[in-house]
């Protein structure tokens, strides 16, 4: 297993579709293949208009993860400042 080697001063976060151990899984949608993930984090952003914050996107993409019976828990992080903040401004 890697380290985590933190660096001071940083003010990105971090999506990941799911944990390290896990995979991401995909699936058909409409005739298409996608990413439970992408395909939710966009239909989340569609029916917001973009206005939400990261850590509501973060609640939202995980129960819809869950309602879809998805083997697969997505990963945010970032400092509790930067996910308070709207994606879009």
């Amino acid at each position: 297993m890697k380290s985590l080697v933190k660096v001071t001063g940083m003010n990105h976060v971090l999506w990941a579709a799911c944990k390290e151990n896990q995979v991401a899984m995909e699936g058909d949608f409409s005739g298409q293949t996608r990413g439970y993930f992408t395909y939710n984090l966009c239909k989340i952003l569609r029916a917001t208009n973009g206005k939400i914050n990261r850590n509501l996107l973060d609640i939202q993409l995980s129960n819809a993860l869950t309602a879809m019976g998805a083997a697969q828990i997505n990963q945010t992080e970032g400092k509790t400042t930067e996910l308070k903040q709207f994606l879009f401004y």
